[in-house]
């Protein structure tokens, strides 16, 4: 279930636990004795505060998936531990986004932007049907993070906007193409104007998940205190 379980991490990684959720779902009315997939469904819902009797933990940590394994790994800030696990991944990107999640994590955004570039060049270009496709969009994603962090505003624009042609459909993407869009321009009227629709486009068409990520993205930072108070005013 390697390929399905980097589509699931990648959903879980970029906020959107419904549609994580729904896939997984749907996945184990097809294989129902799928274990690893019953595991991850079963750690969502406890993460989320719903309670699950019915799907069996694993018996022994030998039965557990290395993804498993490193989610744990991660959860418990063990990086080492996860450093130790990386050259058993099937390949090099694999590692590398690893490691550029635990930079991430760390604060050290620069060294997060490093290995996300370093696993865009491994997968390389990919075709739609491929199925590192998703894997690539989401590193674009996790890239633009980084850059956002470090507050290269142009740079974050730039992967996040490569990102949306790839994935259209996200409603984040362009709700944070907006944020950057409003950076650049340092919060001007003109700007405000532009991006106060798009922004509001996407809160109403997000999923409940990522709807909180977006207004936690706006109430966590005062630059963008304009924007909050004409999208989610005091809530």
């Amino acid at each position: 279930m390697t390929d399905f379980s980097n589509l699931i991490d990648s959903l879980l990684i970029v906020g959107d636990v419904d549609a994580a959720l729904e896939a997984l779902n749907s996945h184990l009315n097809q294989f129902p004795d799928d274990s690893e997939a019953q595991h991850i469904r079963q750690r969502i819902l406890q993460r989320s505060g719903a309670l699950v009797d019915d799907v069996p933990d694993f018996q022994t940590e030998n039965d557990v998936p290395l993804t498993i394994q490193l989610e744990r790994l991660y959860d418990a800030g063990r990086w080492s531990e996860i450093e130790a696990l990386l050259p058993a991944l099937p390949s090099h990107w694999h590692g590398e986004a690893w490691r550029g999640r635990i930079a991430l994590e760390q604060g050290l955004a620069d060294q997060a932007a490093a290995h996300f570039s370093a696993a865009l060049t491994d997968i390389g270009t990919v075709d739609r049907k491929s199925i590192l496709y998703p894997q690539r969009a989401l590193l674009l994603l996790q890239r633009a993070e980084a850059y956002r962090q470090l507050k290269d505003w142009k740079a974050a624009d730039h992967d996040f906007a490569a990102a949306e042609r790839m994935i259209p459909t996200d409603p984040i993407i362009p709700f944070m193409r907006a944020l950057m869009i409003y950076r650049l321009h340092n919060g001007s009227q003109s700007a405000f104007h532009k991006v106060l629709p798009i922004c509001r486009d996407a809160l109403d068409s997000a999923t409940t998940a990522l709807r909180e990520q977006m207004r936690d993205a706006l109430k966590d930072d005062p630059f963008y205190k304009p924007l909050a108070e004409a999208l989610i005013g005091s809530q």
